[in-house]
């Protein structure tokens, strides 16, 4: 199978577990930050619509298993604002933090963006000069915001 198929696979995937995401904020699962969320990873499936096509994409079975995990792990999260063990105010002042760090991330990779290993024209300024992951930090830093917010098993 060719690197399209692949790629094409990515994007339905991708536009599937968006469509999960934007069913439960519209349910009232108690995601207090639920719309940012719905802009951050609505930002995901924008550029990948609109992404380069990789040269060549892993065909490794645990690279794909490792990026749709971590994909669909942060939709499981569950709300609760107040019944955590951090202030209203510190979580928030982290997620936004968060937030910003991987919504600018997103912004500054713009085309180059992918979920799944592949070869993409390689990116060094902005968010991507000191750290090689800003995005990832970005989200280690909401989820730990989350975390202190709503602690529970499924959030950790």
């Amino acid at each position: 199978m060719s690197p399209r198929f692949f790629d094409t696979f990515e994007r339905a995937a991708v536009l599937t577990l968006y469509g999960w995401l934007v069913w439960r904020i519209s349910d009232g699962a108690g995601l207090e930050f639920g719309k940012f969320q719905l802009l951050s990873e609505g930002m995901i499936v924008l550029f990948l619509l609109v992404r380069r096509p990789a040269k060549s994409i892993s065909l490794r079975p645990t690279d794909w298993l490792l990026a749709f995990v971590a994909t669909m792990a942060p939709l499981l999260v569950t709300g609760g604002l107040g019944d955590g063990h951090l202030p209203t105010r510190v979580v928030t002042v982290l997620w936004l933090l968060g937030f910003v760090a991987q919504v600018g991330s997103k912004v500054w990779l713009g085309r180059n963006f992918g979920l799944v290993a592949a070869r993409r024209e390689l990116v060094l300024g902005g968010p991507y000069r000191p750290m090689r992951h800003p995005m990832y930090f970005g989200y280690l830093i909401t989820h730990l915001a989350v975390l202190g917010m709503n602690p529970s098993p499924v959030n950790m």
